[in-house]
């Protein structure tokens, strides 16, 4: 809005805008079955949406054409930023299975963060078509919300150690050369090393190393509740079969 103000040029403008985000992230994690003392492999999924919204204000002397401006005045701004996130973990059952990275035990979970915060100031702008000139003389920005609610931060600290434990994964298979380091078209990225390898058995030949049978082993002894685990207890420990719920193998 142009406008003359006796023979003072007088110029305002009011802008309005705002963008939403919809994003999801999987991570495989580890949990545990209490009662069939076991650990397995699973999923966590955290679901996220973002709206953004924000109101520019600008009030001074001079003019605005769009292509062509000269102006120098008062701004202000409000930003508001909306959170809102769901942990999801199918493989969860209350009491019996649980998260062994952060111990959780809910499958589902949902937090939402809200922050509305903002800028005042001073603001001079030249510009000429496509080249333009913009200085910020004094600003000063102000919060007036910064708040959780829900289970927002049990989600960030739940998501952050499952990722822990990746790094200190992928950090170990640096360390051993299972893993490297890669720059493709300037992006590093990370590769597998699948070179077969021999396995360490160095600790069989410690004298102080015993092998036994956890209860003792007789005719019957696989007919007893775990039996096999112990009679595998002290074999090749990568012998016993793995199941796959996915393929069946």
């Amino acid at each position: 809005w142009n406008t003359m103000v006796g023979i003072v040029p007088f110029t305002a403008s009011l802008s309005v805008g705002g963008t939403a985000e919809v994003s999801m992230d999987g991570l495989t994690v580890e949990y545990h079955d209490k009662e069939e003392d076991y650990n397995g492999l699973a999923s966590d999924f955290l679901t996220q949406l973002r709206i953004y919204l924000y109101l520019r204000f600008f009030a001074g002397v001079g003019f605005d054409y769009s292509v062509v401006a000269f102006k120098l005045g008062l701004y202000g701004q409000i930003n508001i930023d909306m959170l809102f996130q769901w942990l999801n973990r199918p493989y969860i059952e209350e009491g019996k299975v649980y998260n062994v990275a952060d111990g959780g035990n809910k499958k589902k979970l949902d937090g939402q963060h809200f922050a509305i915060d903002g800028q005042i100031g001073l603001e001079f702008l030249v510009k000429v078509l496509f080249i333009s000139y913009e200085k910020i003389l004094y600003s000063y920005s102000f919060n007036l919300l910064n708040e959780a609610t829900g289970e927002w931060d049990t989600i960030q600290k739940n998501w952050a150690a499952n990722k822990d434990v990746h790094k200190g994964m992928i950090d170990s298979l640096l360390k051993n050369g299972g893993m490297s380091v890669q720059n493709v078209g300037g992006q590093q990225m990370l590769s597998l090393n699948l070179a077969p390898t021999l396995e360490e058995r160095s600790y069989l030949e410690d004298e102080d190393f015993s092998r036994q049978w956890g209860e003792g082993f007789s005719l019957f002894t696989l007919d007893e509740k775990s039996g096999l685990a112990n009679l595998e207890s002290s074999t090749y420990p990568y012998a016993n079969p793995v199941v796959s719920m996915t393929a069946g193998w």
